[in-house]
């Protein structure tokens, strides 16, 4: 079943379950990464939210679905996880810049 197809259907398990979140003991970005800091209980729930989602797609044979996890904000330090559709392919390649000659 498609992702879309999944969560078009009336009372499906992602709308009751929602995207549980964890708040991070500390969460730091910047334009290139993410570092986030979990405590011992911290990262097992953020563990069992993703088992959660991860096996609602099992479940269910989601066939193009992803476990989705996030920030948003600034300020803040939470980590949210849901579903998301899966990429169809590698990673687009950024050309690289060609040296100029001196």
């Amino acid at each position: 079943m498609k992702l879309k197809d999944f969560l078009a259907t009336k009372d499906h398990p992602h709308a009751k379950q929602g995207n549980p979140h964890v708040v991070c003991n500390a969460l730091y970005k910047t334009g290139k990464n993410i570092n986030y800091l979990l405590t011992p209980s911290q990262a097992i729930e953020h563990a069992q939210n993703i088992l959660q989602k991860a096996q609602l797609i099992l479940d269910h044979d989601l066939d193009d679905a992803a476990v989705h996890v996030w920030n948003q904000g600034d300020a803040n330090e939470k980590l949210y996880v849901g579903l998301n559709t899966a990429r169809k392919g590698p990673r687009r390649k950024v050309k690289k810049a060609k040296k100029k000659s001196t």
